[in-house]
């Protein structure tokens, strides 16, 4: 299959190192090209070099993202990995010399919003590090694809895989993956549990398990697979030998097999059910309604179902132990990607389950409960009270205003992000807030409307059109803004002789404020300060209405 920009940007980012970037820039002429990414990283997800006139070598980091990056807590996440980048070495992996980085180069197979640009730059730039750091977005990627990769391995291989898959077997899924190597591999799979009876491959695998850290940890991986069906990838170094019919030899690049990754089958029958926690009376705690499992995997001691192929964030694998005949039930959350009400809905279940007696199934079309297990055995602690607040804040705000806000790889939150959600949570449902001031000066066009003197603290009311506030990246609009401020009354002499005055805000005065949009039905609106003969100049860049 020919990679196209959708593609490009429907790949994970752990495809989009090994598949896409590390063959890239081996081709654009990086030298030692080495994937990091893990917790030895300290920012860096791919390192490497090239040669130069004056230094001998520029040693470059790459960050690679795979999510669109919006301003807050992702473009705060750019700036901080790039920092460590910069402030950590790494181990050159030929000659194992510490490396200092010069370059750093920040990738991303969707984009940047503007906002997260300009915050991105304006941060570096203040710590210096904006010369030397590259922002690629996805266009700018997919460009680069096109140029440097088009007579490579990459694109041809995927060319004729495609050919040669559209005219593939009804019985087994062949699939060409790209290893860190650049290098492309085949990937086999039953489409159905009748595929090996009705059109049997034959050949035969020999695996190698080198007497090492890594060797060791493979071969742990192979024997699990066979006890209980997980994925196992084996790479050259693996694979003593291999043999496969023709028809699959046909479909691997110049007939070498580089990979042999042994994975779950993909179900052909539907199977949907509801999840549901119960207490010792059988009333029902929690429950999810649309549990569609869609692949199965075995080995010589367990067989499992689970859900990998639905598109939600809950994560359910149903396991059968053959030795003892029991089953058990294993529940994930994967947060990166998933908005505030699936994240609620995700504390909720743990809140459940923690106090809970049973957990079980029920077959979504008959209502018959197929099996269950005791609530214990999923071993969930129950999410704090403040953070099931806090969810609970953030989904009312999201509802309110029909702005979606996703999460990060992590479930934390900001200072900033907690603040925001209360003060928004505030204002929609009360129409009123208490905000603080920045430093903040307005010009008056008619003093005569401002009551006070000249030196003192005079009372003004200030209109903002277009009031928002920014929680997990998202820009949350609040509307019209009526605010009552105080500040200090200031004349300032002009060259023509006349008199300009102004107020200046003091810093960390609280202003009171009224939201026309989320005033309750009812309230008298007519003491919302008339903001008419005032004007607005924000003089601290760093301040924040």
């Amino acid at each position: 299959m020919q990679l196209s920009l959708e593609k490009l940007q429907s790949l994970s980012e752990a495809d989009l190192r090994r598949k896409v970037l590390i063959p890239l820039f081996r081709t654009m002429g990086f030298r030692d090209v080495t994937e990091l990414h893990g917790s030895r990283e300290l920012g860096k997800d791919i390192v490497m070099w090239k040669e130069d006139p004056f230094r001998s070598r520029i040693n470059y980091a790459a960050v690679v993202k795979a999510q669109k990056v919006t301003t807050g807590t992702q473009s705060a996440t750019v700036c901080r990995q790039v920092r460590e980048s910069f402030g950590s070495s790494y181990t050159d992996p030929v000659s194992l010399a510490e490396r200092d980085i010069q370059r750093v180069i920040v990738v991303n197979s969707k984009k940047f919003t503007g906002e997260a640009r300009d915050s991105i730059r304006s941060e570096l730039k203040s710590s210096g590090l904006e010369g030397t750091t590259d922002l690629v977005g996805g266009e700018k990627l997919f460009e680069m694809i096109r140029e440097y990769l088009t007579e490579a391995v990459l694109w041809d291989s995927l060319q004729k895989a495609s050919k040669a898959l559209g005219e593939g077997s009804e019985n087994w899924d062949f699939t060409l993956q790209v290893g860190p190597d650049g290098i492309p591999s085949l990937f086999v799979s039953e489409r159905h549990s009748e595929a090996q009876a009705r059109e049997p491959i034959r050949g035969s695998l020999t695996p190698r398990f080198p007497p090492t850290p890594e060797g060791m940890q493979k071969r742990m991986e192979y024997q699990k697979h066979f006890e209980t069906g997980t994925p196992v990838e084996l790479t050259a170094e693996n694979i003593e030998s291999f043999e496969i019919s023709e028809f699959i030899r046909s479909l691997v690049p110049d007939g070498t097999v580089t990979t042999v990754i042994l994975a779950p089958t993909a179900l052909t029958e539907t199977m949907i059910s509801r999840l549901m926690v119960l207490d010792q009376a059988g009333r029902v705690l929690y429950s999810l309604d649309y549990i569609h499992f869609t692949h199965r995997q075995g080995g010589t001691k367990e067989f499992s179902l689970d859900n990998r192929g639905q598109p939600i964030p809950f994560r359910l694998r149903l396991a059968f132990d053959k030795e003892t005949g029991k089953n058990t039930f294993h529940l994930n959350f994967e947060t990166e990607g998933a908005n505030v009400l699936q994240y609620l809905r995700w504390l909720l279940l743990q809140k459940a389950a923690s106090v809970g007696y049973r957990i079980v199934l029920m077959d979504w079309n008959t209502g018959l409960i197929e099996l269950g297990a005791e609530a214990s055995s999923l071993n969930i602690v129950a999410p704090p009270d403040e953070l099931l607040a806090l969810a609970e804040q953030l989904v009312f705000i999201q509802d309110n205003a029909h702005v979606e806000m996703s999460l990060g790889d992590e479930d934390r939150f900001s200072a900033q992000d907690v603040a925001n959600g209360e003060l928004a949570a505030r204002i929609m449902s009360t129409g009123k807030a208490q905000l603080t001031s920045g430093r903040f000066s307005f010009s008056i066009d008619n003093p005569m409307t401002i009551e006070g003197t000249v030196g003192e603290k005079v009372s003004f009311p200030v209109l903002e059109n277009d009031f928002a506030l920014e929680i997990l990246g998202s820009r949350i609009p609040l509307g019209k803004a009526h605010i009552l401020c105080r500040g200090i009354l200031r004349k300032v002499e002009t060259p023509d002789s006349e008199h300009q005055f102004f107020v200046d805000a003091v810093e960390g005065e609280p202003f009171l404020a009224a939201f026309p949009r989320w005033l309750q039905r009812g309230e008298d609106q007519s003491d919302s300060p008339n903001a008419s003969s005032v004007e607005a100049h924000n003089t601290d860049p760093q301040a924040d209405g």
